[in-house]
């Protein structure tokens, strides 16, 4: 108490001018509408500019909630997407009848750590075997493919990018079918290659090159990438074509691992297939 009553005689003059102040402020405004409506638009304009940088400041923190929420809630919706459910039977069915058997199921995924900039590039996910995780399973973005699962402990798990020498995702030419297989060469990330597209067939700069769903670990038609240049080279039967990803390799935060649901039925049915010696 003592310390205060310090404190006012000593800026006495200061305190005694801000009353005064104060007062003028009350009667000025209280006698005048005009005045008194200025000020509080002024002010009203002041806190709501506040208030407005604190709500960006809120949702700028809130940024990683909302991805992680979108990456589970993309999920969700790609189990009940149509085109990942194969028809059962002949006759026409409604949507999520009975007659539909889903083939794939997603998980979300954050992608902890990736590199690009080396030959044999490597992807480390925060799930594993705990969360249903295993070898060979697909990774894929909202944009289009990433990798393969490749080794896997209780809570984390390494897929092969596609920027990797050893990298094969079979693939086909969306607007005719023709199928091949992309591969990462090397050097700019942004680039692949489309191989095995026989010397006849026609495309341009452009053209959507998307899974073939033959390999069963990605569903057909996911995003890798678009035509860049087409050579035709002499004494050659296939075409020589580069292609951008539909993927910026260098954005990865999250992405959706790929369960295809019928894989030890396929399996076992294909491991009865003679041998080719």
């Amino acid at each position: 108490m003592l310390s205060l009553i310090r404190f006012l005689l000593k800026h006495a003059f200061i305190v005694y001018f801000l009353v005064l102040e104060s007062i003028a402020f009350i009667l000025l405004f209280q006698s005048n509408p005009y005045q008194r409506a200025s000020f509080l638009n002024s002010s009203d304009y002041l806190f709501a500019g506040t208030y407005q940088a604190f709500d960006r400041m809120n949702d700028y923190l809130e940024l990683k909630r909302v991805n992680q929420d979108l990456s589970w809630e993309n999920s969700e919706l790609k189990k009940s997407a149509i085109r990942y459910f194969r028809k059962s039977f002949d006759q026409t069915v409604i949507y999520r009848d009975t007659a539909f058997r889903q083939e794939y199921t997603f998980y979300p995924v954050k992608i902890i750590r990736n590199t690009t900039h080396l030959r044999n590039n490597y992807m480390t996910l925060n799930k594993g075997e705990m969360n249903g995780v295993r070898q060979g399973m697909g990774v894929i973005s909202s944009k289009g493919v990433l990798g393969i699962v490749i080794e896997t402990s209780k809570q984390f798990s390494v897929a092969m990018s596609v920027l990797n020498k050893d990298s094969r995702i079979s693939a086909r030419v969306k607007k005719n079918g023709y199928f091949g297989s992309v591969i990462w060469t090397g050097g700019d990330y942004r680039i692949g290659r489309l191989n095995e597209i026989p010397n006849h067939v026609s495309l341009v700069e452009g053209d959507t090159i998307v899974t073939s769903g033959f390999s069963g670990i990605f569903p057909e038609n996911v995003p890798i990438g678009t035509v860049k240049t087409v050579t035709r080279k002499k004494g050659s039967g296939f075409l020589e074509i580069e292609i951008v990803f539909t993927q910026d390799f260098k954005t990865l935060s999250y992405g959706h691992i790929v369960k295809y649901l019928h894989e030890i039925e396929r399996k076992e049915i294909e491991s009865k297939i003679p041998k080719n010696d």
